[in-house]
This record gives structure tokens, C-alpha cells and sequence, in this order.
């Protein structure tokens, strides 16, 4: 075997084990990221059924104005146990919250690359009249419902493979508001998922 052969067989194989360690080195660190961040999850919801509905309660307490959001980590995923859809999803993801506290709310999904990406959403007031100790009274519920973007309002999840899609509310508590007037109060979010089957062949 000729000089030049064995040097170009060399190349050959050191090209094929640094694509090989690369492949390697990102599946690692896929898997990695996907430990890490079900340690972290704050709430999860499972999509295995026909039709799927299902809402989640987060407590906000102990927050205070602040420059930088409170984040909490959300996944949805099309698998449980040994038990995966079936067929494709379309879903949107809900938060209601009263006025209560002055909050903002935005949601962010994780990209393949492990970037974070805002997400679209659509935001109304709906009002419902209440009572407590004979007083009546009327209670602002701000409802967001959040989607891909504004041409495609609903996130998609196959089922070829277990996949979770992960997500990051973020709550914002403005600085101009003061810390001691909201001290004592407490915000229950509502997070809920609606789901339905696409009737278009997964791509």
C-alpha cells in the first residue's frame, strides 16, 4: 500500500470518528438538557389522550416588584410511562389571572438549539360578578392564550417519538409599583392546555 493511501486512509477515519464524536457529544448533550430541566419543571402536562383538556394551579406569593421576571418552567409532552399518542396534536396554551396584582405575563418555548423564543399571544378581559360575606362584587380575570405565531396559533406534537416541548412563563412585577401595597396578596394563575387531533398526516 502506497505512502499516499495509508495517509488518506488516516484522514478518512479521523474525519468519520470526529463526525461520529460530535453526533455523540450532541445526543449527550440533549439528554442532559432533558434531565436537567424535568429536575425543574414546575408544572407538566401529558397528551396521550383523543381529546385533551386539563388545567394546572401556579401560587405567585412572595414576589415583589423586581427588575427581573420570575420564571417558571412548564412541559408538555405526548408521552407517559409506556404510553404515547397515537396521532398528531394541535394545542394552545391558556393562563387566566385575576387584576388583582399588577403582573405581566409572556411565555417563551425552547428551540432545538436550546434557545429560548417568544411566543405569540392574544390577550382579553373577561369580568364575572362575586359575592363574600353578603358584599357583591365584580372580579377582572385577565385571560392570554398563547400560540406559535400569528399565522399558526397552535403549537403542533407528533407521535412518531416521545417528544416534550418545554416552556418558561415569565412574570414581570414592575418596579413602579410599591413592594408593601401587594405584600399580603397572593395570585393563583391558571394554566390550562386544549388540545385536539390534526387531521393532517404528520410531516
Amino acid at each position: 500500500m502506497s505512502k499516499r493511501r495509508k495517509t488518506i486512509i488516516i484522514l478518512v477515519l479521523i474525519l468519520i470518528i470526529i463526525i461520529f464524536s460530535t453526533g455523540l457529544i450532541n445526543t449527550l448533550a440533549r439528554y442532559v438538557r432533558n434531565v436537567n430541566l424535568k429536575r425543574q419543571v414546575d408544572i407538566a402536562f401529558w397528551i396521550i389522550d383523543d381529546q385533551y383538556e386539563r388545567e394546572e394551579n401556579l401560587l405567585l406569593s412572595d414576589i415583589s416588584p423586581s427588575e427581573n421576571p420570575y420564571e417558571y418552567l412548564i412541559s408538555v409532552a405526548n408521552f407517559k410511562d409506556n404510553k404515547r399518542t397515537e396521532t398528531v396534536f394541535e394545542y394552545n396554551m391558556i393562563i387566566e389571572a385575576t387584576t388583582n396584582m399588577p403582573l405581566e405575563y409572556s411565555l417563551k418555548k425552547m428551540d432545538d438549539a436550546n434557545t429560548w423564543n417568544e411566543c405569540y399571544k392574544e390577550q382579553k378581559l373577561n369580568s364575572e360578578g362575586k359575592s363574600f360575606n353578603g358584599n357583591s362584587y365584580v372580579e377582572y380575570v385577565k385571560q392570554i392564550t398563547f400560540g406559535k405565531s400569528q399565522a399558526q396559533k397552535k403549537f403542533t406534537l407528533g407521535y412518531q417519538k416521545n417528544q416534550t416541548d418545554y416552556y418558561k412563563l415569565e412574570v414581570k412585577f414592575p418596579t413602579e409599583y410599591s413592594k408593601e401595597e401587594y405584600s399580603d396578596l397572593v395570585e393563583k394563575v391558571k394554566i390550562s392546555i386544549n388540545a385536539t387531533q390534526k387531521l393532517e398526516e404528520y410531516k
